[in-house]
């Protein structure tokens, strides 16, 4: 179970409006990341051609490396941390370029935080995982290259 690994995993039980049922899922966290038996994911669903209007669907064509069946979409709206036990089965895995750089940019862009603090995203998002949390570019000016 690592960062870019494609799995089917069991959503259920959910609430409201998040994503139900046994779907794929990319794992987005950092693999050292953490103590606890859990994973960051985000779930895929069938692509919908008005999801090219959402800057957090990511468009994913199918292939043998990833394991899908049929054109797909990353909802970086429903990330969210999960025991490793709703992990079913390993079915590809996602490049950096694939998923990995425009989950970076999509997710500031749904969650208004951008690690320069601008209101826009940019190249300076640092390392992967740097786009989950604010950095202050005050304190950070040589590490982002600012």
């Amino acid at each position: 179970m690592k960062q870019g690994d494609v799995w089917l995993i069991d959503l259920e039980p959910t609430v409201g409006a998040e994503m139900r049922k046994t779907r794929p899922a990319v794992i987005v966290n950092v693999d050292a990341l953490g103590k606890l038996p859990l994973k960051i994911i985000v779930p895929l669903t069938d692509w919908k051609e008005h999801y090219g209007n959402a800057p957090w669907m990511i468009p994913i064509d199918p292939s043998a490396q990833n394991g899908l069946a049929k054109k797909s979409s990353v909802d970086c709206f429903q990330i969210r941390s999960v025991s490793e036990t709703r992990l079913i089965k390993r079915i590809g895995e996602m490049t950096f370029d694939e998923i990995l750089y425009p989950y970076q940019l999509s997710f500031p862009e749904c969650a208004s935080v951008y690690p320069t603090g601008k209101r826009t995203p940019t190249k300076h998002c640092g390392g992967f995982f740097n786009g989950l949390r604010y950095i202050d570019p005050g304190r950070n000016r040589n590490r982002l290259g600012l």
